[in-house]
């Protein structure tokens, strides 16, 4: 028993654990690319889980058929590894290139050759025999892993040459992460029983998951919010859309004191007909920028055209009273630009609130084209 191998394994399996669980924390956006990176980590734990297991039972003479098990497994899903690596490396350039397509799969086929030759090689007796409970390498051991050597010297020659195009910053990194998991399985090829390549990937996988995997998920993250904040927005005053509106009422609390702000433009119409939408626009905009200097403490949402909703939260009726007053003051002086109305209460009111408000807006309206004389048709 090699004690020494053990503990690495060992100390292997849990960091490809730790990395397994991180992968499964990634953003919607990035499953599609890690998807085969967690692959390439699970059949890495398998790998050194059976490894450690044939060091632990070397010897052990009434354990034959187990030690089989354990030594031949480890040898046949290295080509999955290999394979699923592959479609790793295509999903991260796919984005870029289609180029070198053609490449991965020239890899994937050989992974898929090499699992079909390691298992007739084994079922003739070619490829090892378990001797007084210690692997003995057969006459065709050291041609098992010429196309995974092939396979991993070509990923280290393609990454040293296109390593910024994969993510990688640095030349010496892909060194690092390339040149351990290559020269391991060299060093099998020379040395069949050692049982080092599991140990070895996982420290590669760890450098993977680090510099590559980890810009994956902080990519998709990033784009994930881009993408929720344009959902929500309103692409011509940046305030929150209808959208957004739900998901403010959505997250309010029951027993919170809310104060609810129904404001609509007046004489849109008459500016679009007569000025022009890009006039009409801007009109817009106007009234936007007037309420986010009036309700910067509040969420300020566009609901329709003309309409807009602010929601305020942790207010009292005197607080409100005085900002409306001065809100109406400022809409008063650029013209009477707009008509508003406003309610306070519990957020577990709030559809009632903005409902009320929407009727004092109204109601203002009405006095707005009274005593203005317009018609409200224009």
């Amino acid at each position: 028993m090699n004690s020494e191998i053990i503990i690495i394994n060992l100390m292997s399996l849990l960091y490809v654990v730790v990395m397994i669980v991180g992968c499964f924390q990634v953003p919607e956006e990035a499953k599609t690319k890690t998807r085969h990176f967690i692959i390439c980590l699970w059949v890495t734990l398998i790998g050194l889980a059976l490894e450690t297991a044939a060091d632990l039972l070397e010897g052990q003479t009434d354990k034959t058929g187990l030690l089989m098990a354990c030594n031949f497994f480890p040898l046949w899903i290295l080509d999955i590894l290999t394979y699923y690596y592959s479609l790793y490396i295509r999903d991260l350039i796919a984005d870029k290139t289609n180029k070198y397509k053609k490449f991965t799969s020239i890899l994937m086929g050989m992974s898929v050759a090499d699992f079909i030759f390691v298992a007739v090689i084994f079922f003739s007796g070619h490829l090892f025999t378990i001797e007084n409970g210690y692997f003995a390498a057969g006459s065709l051991m050291q041609l098992r892993m010429i196309l995974p050597g092939i396979i991993l010297l070509c990923l280290f020659v393609f990454f040293i040459i296109h390593y910024k195009l994969i993510g990688i910053k640095s030349f010496w990194l892909t060194i690092l992460f390339m040149g351990i998991p290559t020269g391991m399985t060299l060093i099998n090829v020379v040395y069949a029983k050692s049982r080092f390549t599991y140990s070895a990937t996982a420290a590669s996988m760890f450098v993977v998951y680090v510099v590559l995997q980890s810009r994956v998920m902080v990519d998709a993250d990033v784009r994930s919010q881009v993408l929720n904040r344009k959902s929500i927005s309103d692409s011509l005053t940046g305030l929150k859309n209808r959208r957004g509106y739900q998901n403010v009422i959505d997250s309010l609390k029951d027993d919170e004191r809310v104060g609810a702000v129904f404001c609509d433009a007046n004489g849109l119409k008459a500016i679009n007909d007569n000025a022009g939408h890009q006039a009409g626009d801007e009109f817009i905009k106007k009234i936007a920028g007037i309420l986010k200097d009036a309700f910067s403490d509040g969420e300020i949402c566009r609901i329709s055209g003309d309409e807009f909703v602010v929601i305020l939260t942790g207010v009292d009726e005197a607080e409100i009273s005085v900002r409306m007053n001065n809100f109406g003051e400022v809409l008063f002086k650029e013209g009477r630009i707009a008509s508003y109305g406003y309610e306070i209460g519990d957020g577990k009111d709030i559809l009632e609130l903005v409902r009320s408000a929407e009727k004092k807006m109204y109601a203002d309206k009405e006095k707005y084209y009274k005593e203005t004389g317009k018609d409200r048709r224009k």
